[in-house]
């Protein structure tokens, strides 16, 4: 079953070519009617019902300079890897 949270994560997935983790929060607190409402916990556990569920992909990479990084994609998402 798909909560409000779950609804909002994967709409916002599925309409960009991949998301940064910070930018899909703010996405989601902006359809919010009222972003003071936020619920992290639920946002948290929305979203990893989701990868735990293969609708969305999790894709963590390193960068010398800014450390780990993660960005959500939509199911079906190809990820290729170059030198």
């Amino acid at each position: 079953m798909i909560n409000n949270y779950q609804a909002l994560i994967v709409k916002a997935v599925e309409s960009h070519d991949g998301l940064k983790a910070r930018d899909l929060a703010l996405k989601i607190m902006a359809h919010l009617v009222n972003p003071g409402v936020f619920d992290n916990e639920k946002y948290l556990d929305a979203l990893e019902g989701l990868i735990e569920d293969g609708v969305i992909t999790q894709f963590s990479y390193d960068t010398p300079l800014n450390g780990t990084k993660i960005m959500y994609f939509p199911r079906g998402t190809k990820f290729l890897v170059g030198n």
